[in-house]
């Protein structure tokens, strides 16, 4: 899960390690408030083709955010690309931000680790409750 600060308060939010994808999407709902808008130019719309079919993204935002199943000191402030629908989860962590972060994710260990930090990968049923939520 991710950690995202607003004001004084921190609420959780549920994020995605997709290394499958380009590039971090983040949902609108959690793109409003105090985070700050980016213009995109033209060329920067971006045309994601997934199984579910194709959509773009016009808009980007700076996001400060900390990934609190590993720390909760590490600050992170990302551009994300702003989804105007439904994408499953508040933010998608794609491999741009894996590559940029060295986050290693170990399927055969079952494990993902950044920096000296190593957690168990959640299973499916710890997944889906979290999504119920």
């Amino acid at each position: 899960m991710v950690t995202h600060k607003r004001h004084r308060d921190k609420k959780t939010y549920r994020a995605l390690f997709d290394p499958g994808a380009s590039n971090s999407l983040i949902g609108s709902r959690f793109a409003k408030g105090d985070a700050k808008m980016l213009p995109v130019k033209k060329r920067n719309v971006i045309q994601w083709k997934t199984p579910n079919g194709v959509f773009t993204t016009k808009n980007r935002v700076s996001i400060p955010f900390y990934l609190s199943e590993f720390s909760t000191s590490k600050k992170i402030t990302w551009i994300f690309n702003v989804a105007s629908h439904d994408i499953g989860y508040d933010m998608i962590i794609g491999r741009d931000l894996l590559l940029e972060l060295g986050i290693i994710i170990d399927f055969a260990k079952k494990t993902m680790s950044w920096d000296e930090t190593t957690i168990e990968m959640p299973t499916v049923a710890e997944i889906n409750s979290v999504l119920k939520n």
